[in-house]
């Protein structure tokens, strides 16, 4: 039988004990909880996740729930789709992006620093020497890579990821937990060694119960690791990489791996944490996944907003795009150094007016860096263009590749040396 209080508290807010508490500014509210519990009693499921007794978690499945479960995974789906017919340029940078941001979120989670430039470069594979404190970051990338391509929910996938991270994949054991864990800032009670196995095999039959949600499922994985911890090393580094993995062999191909599962899984915030003790002390799922829901939502709000400001800003850089095909070989004109911003603004109108295969920030680039036995870098253009790295890269390639400059290779990094060709 449906009751306020139960509604109250369950459908639009998963609470706790302490959350009713403090609505009700009283310490006994056990007739409350009773009505609440009733009403979650109608939509419990069992899943097959084992607890740290051997019974099975619950997952509070009310028409709420479920419905801002599926509403967000159409939402992805439908972002899935569009993804999929964006420009690849577009795509590429949007994906460098997020690892980008994937690699910053490890990088605090370890406690090193790295400059941006530094990470940047991990994310291109172009560090040309790797220093030892950022061993695991390099390790973060390569997995992160290597998950992108696993076709299966297996406790064989899982292994191969952890094993990447640790930098062991050579290994034929996995570094399955031996002893006690401790970590000050995680409070959940691991599950003992000798149930490693049975319990990671019941994480891998709830992944494939259909019954609950896919988002809800990756929720799960998240949870799981964080409380069963069943690997010695980089338990929620896996969490966060099989998150992304699991939603990619779900069908999420781009999207899986632009949502943010290392704020979930390297979080240390005792907010987040008290929900998940809850879900471990009741048996209940739904108090870490309901939350979980909730930053996702607002995440995929970031998410689409992200996505149009790039689409913005190429369809900026795309007025003056492929018009007609430019011969690589092409005679250009020799212009001077420009030493103010309307000579530069002139010389890139007559460039685009010229060579209408050339995006804006292209010509503008080159108005001003076209002299004559000067040399500039992918860095010049980052910075003049305010774009990102991988922009910039692809960007001072194609100047090359339309003859605009002679790409050269100098010691570790590449040089563009204006062509002195000049014009009619």
């Amino acid at each position: 039988m449906k009751t306020e209080e139960g509604i109250r508290f369950t459908d639009f807010n998963y609470a706790t004990k302490n959350e009713i508490s403090s609505f009700y500014n009283k310490s006994n509210v056990d007739d409350i909880i009773r009505k609440v519990k009733d009403y979650r009693s109608y939509f419990d499921y069992e899943t097959p996740l084992r607890t740290i007794d051997d019974s099975f978690y619950n997952l509070c499945l009310t028409k709420p729930i479920l419905s801002s479960a599926y509403k967000l995974e159409r939402q992805l789906m439908r972002l899935e789709l569009k993804l999929l017919q964006i420009s690849p340029n577009i795509l590429q940078e949007l994906k460098s992006s997020y690892k980008l941001q994937a690699l910053s979120a490890c990088s605090k989670n370890v406690g090193v620093n790295p400059h941006e430039s530094t990470l940047r470069k991990i994310v291109s594979d172009s560090l040309s020497s790797l220093p030892t404190e950022l061993y695991i970051i390099q390790a973060y990338s390569n997995t992160y890579s290597f998950a992108q391509n696993l076709h299966e929910i297996s406790l064989n996938s899982i292994c191969q990821i952890n094993k990447h991270l640790i930098m062991d994949d050579d290994s034929t054991e996995s570094k399955f937990r031996t002893g006690n864990i401790e970590n000050l800032n995680n409070p959940l009670i691991p599950i003992s060694t000798d149930k490693i196995q049975s319990h990671l095999n019941s994480l891998i039959d709830t992944l494939n119960d259909e019954v609950i949600p896919v988002l809800l499922r990756s929720f799960i994985i998240v949870y799981f690791f964080l409380s069963a911890r069943p690997f010695e090393f980089s338990n929620e580094e896996t969490a966060s990489i099989f998150a992304k993995a699991f939603l990619n062999i779900c069908g999420l191909k781009n999207t899986s791996f632009l949502l943010d599962f290392e704020s979930l899984a390297f979080s240390k915030s005792k907010l987040v944490f008290d929900k998940l003790k809850t879900s471990q002390d009741n048996d209940d799922l739904t108090y870490a996944c309901f939350s979980y829901l909730k930053f996702f939502e607002q995440q995929f709000s970031n998410l689409k907003d992200k996505i149009a400001e790039l689409e913005s800003n190429y369809k900026d850089t795309n007025n003056n795009d492929i018009l007609v095909e430019q011969s690589h070989d092409v005679a250009l004109p020799v212009f001077p150094l420009s030493n103010s911003q309307d000579e530069i603004d002139e010389i890139t109108d007559k460039l685009l007016k010229t060579y209408p295969t050339l995006k804006k920030k292209q010509a503008h680039f080159y108005a001003g860096h076209c002299t004559i036995g000067l040399h500039y870098t992918v860095n010049d253009f980052k910075e003049t263009e305010k774009t990102v790295y991988e922009t910039a890269r692809t960007s001072m390639e194609d100047l090359a590749n339309k003859g605009f400059y002679k790409k050269e290779k100098h010691f570790k990094k590449f040089i563009y040396t204006p062509i002195p060709i000049k014009g009619e």
